[in-house]
Order: C-alpha cells, then sequence, then structure tokens
C-alpha cells in the first residue's frame, strides 16, 4: 500500500492479485500469438485452467507453494519454449 505522494512520484500502481486473477495476463500473453493460434489457446485455457487449479488446490500438496498466477505464467513460459516451428 503506497501513499498518494509516492504513487504520484514513481508511477507506481497497486493491483490485488483477488481482484484481478490470471487471466489479464492469459490476455496479454495471447494477444502476442498469431489470430489463429489465440483462438485455439483461448479455447483451451477457458476450459481447462480453472478445472485444473481447482484440482491442484484440492487434490494436490505443493513442497514449495506458488499462487495461480505464478503456475499459470509457468504454464505460458512452457508453451513458449516448446512450442516452437522447430517442435512442429
Amino acid at each position: 500500500v503506497a501513499s498518494p505522494a509516492t504513487v504520484s512520484r514513481c508511477g507506481m500502481v497497486y493491483n490485488d492479485y483477488s481482484d484481478l486473477t490470471w487471466k489479464p495476463y492469459v490476455q496479454s500473453w495471447m494477444e502476442k500469438r498469431q489470430k489463429a493460434e489465440m483462438n485455439h489457446l483461448k479455447q483451451l485455457f477457458d476450459r481447462y485452467i480453472d478445472k485444473t487449479l481447482t484440482f491442484k488446490k484440492t487434490h494436490c500438496k505443493e513442497l514449495v507453494p506458488i499462487t495461480e498466477l505464478n503456475g499459470v505464467a509457468s504454464l505460458c513460459r512452457l508453451y513458449d519454449s516448446l512450442a516452437t516451428p522447430e517442435n512442429g
């Protein structure tokens, strides 16, 4: 939490994760992809990510807990590294 004076000097904006969730991050990430790929990825994310995160939260134990946003960001980075023309 920052005072208005700090915000005006530094240009800081604080957004609580619970207000945004992981969806704005994924939307921004998808906008950098090709349109056909973006449409396919959007369907997959809409269909599976919430269910996967719920399953992870209720049935899995993490040795090092991470936030949902960090997990989804890691998924996006993993996709970027593996979904290349060289890999088909």
